[in-house]
C-alpha cells in the first residue's frame, strides 16, 4: 500500500512541489513534503495494524468461547453488519472534505499553477480517512462482539486471568490509536510545530481510544464488579452467622472467612492484569513522547542554524 501510494505521489510532484505549487495554508515545501509521507504511511501502517489485530482477535475469541455454553457461542455473530462498511469510509471521506482540507485556497484548473498537487491532496486525505473509517469500523465491531460475550461468558472469580481477553483486545484496539498519533509527527518535517496540525487527530484518536479500550471490557467489567460485590456479601452473612467462641474450630473458622473477605476485597474488577495495565499506561506517553520529540528537535534545529 505504502509503495504505489508514494510512487503515485512522487510522479505527480507533490512530494518534491516547487515554491509555486504550495497551496495557501503551507508554510513550506517541506510542509507537503511530510504531509504526503504521513498520506503514504498512515494507510500502510493501520491495514498492517488491522491484519495483526484481526488474527488476535481471532486467539482472544477462541480462548473466549470455552467460557461459553454452545447456545450462547452461537447467539454471537462477530460481523453481524460487516456488509455496512463502505459506509464508514464514506463518513471517513466527509469528514476529510469537512474538516481536513481547505478547499478556498486550491485550484483545480488543468494547467494552472499546482493543479497535481492540488489534486494529490484531495486524494490523499479522501483514501486516508477512508482507511481511517473502515479500521474504526471494524475495530468497533469486535468490540461490540466482546461486549456481547461479557454479557454472557462465565466469571471464576478464583480465575480472572481467564478473563484477561477482553482486556488485550482494548490494548490492541488502544495501541493502534496511539501508533497512529504519533505517525502525525510527520506532519512538523518542515521544523515547524504546530497543535493545528494534531486537532483533527486528536478530535478523532481521543474518542476512538476511549471507544475501544471501554467497548470490549464494559460489560465484563460490571459483572465482575457485581460477582465481587455478591460474594463479599455472602461472606459477610457467613461472618455474622458464625459464632464468636474462640475454641478451636470455631476460631479456625471464623479467620477462614476474614481471610477469605480481604483476599476477595483485593480482586481486580477490571479484565486486566498488571502487566496489560502497564502498558496501557506505557501507550498513553507514546504520542506526546513523539510530539515533545518534534517540538525539541525544531527547537534544536533553529538554534543550531540560527548560530
Amino acid at each position: 500500500m505504502f509503495v504505489p501510494l508514494i510512487v503515485l505521489f512522487i510522479m505527480s510532484g507533490s512530494v518534491f512541489p516547487d515554491d509555486v505549487d504550495v497551496p495557501s495554508g503551507f508554510n513550506s515545501p517541506l510542509h507537503l513534503t511530510g504531509l504526503f509521507i504521513l498520506l503514504s504511511v498512515m494507510p500502510a501502517y493501520l491495514l498492517m495494524c488491522f491484519t495483526a489485530a484481526t488474527r488476535a482477535d481471532d486467539a482472544i475469541h477462541d480462548s473466549l468461547d470455552s467460557l461459553l455454553n454452545t447456545q450462547d457461542k452461537a447467539s454471537i455473530d462477530r460481523y453481524r453488519i460487516a456488509n455496512y462498511w463502505p459506509l464508514a469510509m464514506f463518513a471517513g471521506i466527509m469528514f476529510a472534505s469537512a474538516s481536513n482540507i481547505n478547499w478556498e485556497s486550491l485550484t483545480f484548473e488543468p494547467g494552472e499553477n499546482g493543479f497535481l498537487v492540488n489534486v494529490s491532496l484531495v486524494f490523499g486525505q479522501f483514501f486516508m480517512w477512508s482507511i481511517i473509517g473502515l479500521i474504526l469500523f471494524f475495530s468497533i465491531l469486535e468490540g461490540r462482539a466482546l461486549n456481547r460475550k461479557g454479557q454472557l461468558v462465565n466469571i471464576d472469580l478464583y480465575d480472572l486471568d481467564s478473563l484477561n481477553g477482553f482486556g488485550r483486545a482494548g490494548l490492541i484496539g488502544f495501541l493502534i490509536v496511539m501508533g497512529a498519533l504519533a505517525l502525525t509527527t510527520l506532519q512538523s518535517l518542515d521544523q515547524e510545530f504546530s497543535w493545528d496540525k494534531y486537532y483533527n487527530a486528536l478530535v478523532v484518536g481521543i474518542p476512538a481510544s476511549l471507544m475501544l479500550i471501554l467497548t470490549p471490557t464494559w460489560s465484563i467489567h460490571l459483572r465482575m464488579r457485581k460477582a465481587k460485590a455478591l460474594h463479599l456479601e455472602e461472606i459477610k452473612d457467613k461472618i455474622q452467622q458464625s459464632s464468636r467462641a474462640i475454641d478451636g474450630e470455631a476460631l479456625v473458622h471464623l479467620n477462614a472467612l476474614l481471610l477469605r473477605k480481604d483476599q476477595i476485597h483485593s480482586l481486580r474488577t477490571w479484565p486486566m492484569d498488571l502487566s496489560i495495565f502497564f502498558r496501557l499506561v506505557l501507550y498513553v506517553f507514546i504520542p506526546p513522547l513523539a510530539w515533545a520529540g518534534a517540538a525539541i528537535m525544531e527547537l534544536f534545529l533553529s538554534t543550531f542554524i540560527g548560530s
